[in-house]
């Protein structure tokens, strides 16, 4: 009978194409919350079927991917750093790192189409649909009219 510890299996981030809080961490949302100290440290209570994360203390906040959150929480430990920028971060419990889960004071439902931008639309109306965008900067600046085109 082997002794062997053996590390839970954390599921492939859901990831719904929304940038808004409480949906998919943008890279840039990450970043910065990393270049300020947690705002508390908070311990996990309970993370309900519907995204509800209840703190010990009795607040709450919302994630879109309850079953991956709980699986990190099982396999870290229910202390937690709740950042700025709207991101919840697990630490890691053998030291460095952690994840990162976008969190939001309510719920809000997911996109029901696939990430990107929908065909012709612009890089404003990605952005104020989706909460964020994702484009290479060559094309964004194209768009916007402060880099020509190599069309031209």
């Amino acid at each position: 009978m082997s002794t062997q510890r053996t590390t839970p299996v954390i599921p492939t981030p859901y990831r719904c194409g929304q940038y808004t809080p409480g949906h998919d961490v943008h890279y840039s949302q990450a970043r910065l919350s990393s270049e300020h100290p947690p705002i508390r440290e908070a311990v996990i209570e309970d993370i309900a079927d519907d995204g509800t994360v209840t703190f010990v203390d009795g607040s709450t906040l919302w994630n879109h991917d309850p079953v991956r959150l709980r699986a990190i929480v099982q396999a870290d430990g229910a202390r937690v750093d709740v950042r700025s920028y709207g991101v919840l971060k697990v630490p890691h419990v053998t030291g460095g790192g952690g994840y990162l889960v976008c969190v939001a004071e309510s719920a809000t439902p997911c996109a029901d189409e696939p990430a990107g931008p929908r065909p012709g639309e612009s890089v404003v109306d990605e952005l104020i649909r989706r909460g964020g965008v994702l484009r290479p900067g060559r094309q964004v600046l194209t768009e916007l009219g402060l880099l020509e085109s190599d069309d031209e």
